[in-house]
């Protein structure tokens, strides 16, 4: 709920203007990560390899927004409007963090995969 709420993708929730800030947040943030491991020459990272991932994690990430969208409609706007700020700023970022480590964990492995 924390995320359809922040991220305003229920119909009829107001967004006050920041719907497609926190999208880039959610786009852009959880692959910071990613990108500062393969800027580093010790991991050695083929930059053909974060090339190749980055429409992978776009359209993981927009699958998965999809699928919490469709989750949230599970819920009435009243109990949306119930929600206060702090009910929503953990779990949306904890669920950041979580979508981080994920892709974070995927692109590693695939990189020891390759350099084996």
């Amino acid at each position: 709920m924390a995320t359809v709420k922040a991220l305003g993708m229920y119909q009829g929730l107001p967004t006050y203007g920041t719907r497609s800030f926190f999208m880039w947040i959610c786009f852009g943030l959880p692959f910071i990560p990613i990108f500062k491991y393969s800027s580093i020459a010790e991991n050695e990272v083929p930059s053909l390899l974060l090339i190749i991932y980055f429409p992978l994690y776009i359209i993981q990430t927009f699958i998965l927004g999809r699928y919490i969208s469709k989750t949230g409609k599970q819920w009435t706007i009243k109990e949306y409007d119930k929600l206060t700020s702090d009910q929503v700023t953990f779990p949306f970022i904890f669920a950041l963090g979580i979508h981080s480590l994920f892709h974070f964990l995927v692109f590693w492995a695939i990189n020891k995969i390759l350099h084996i």
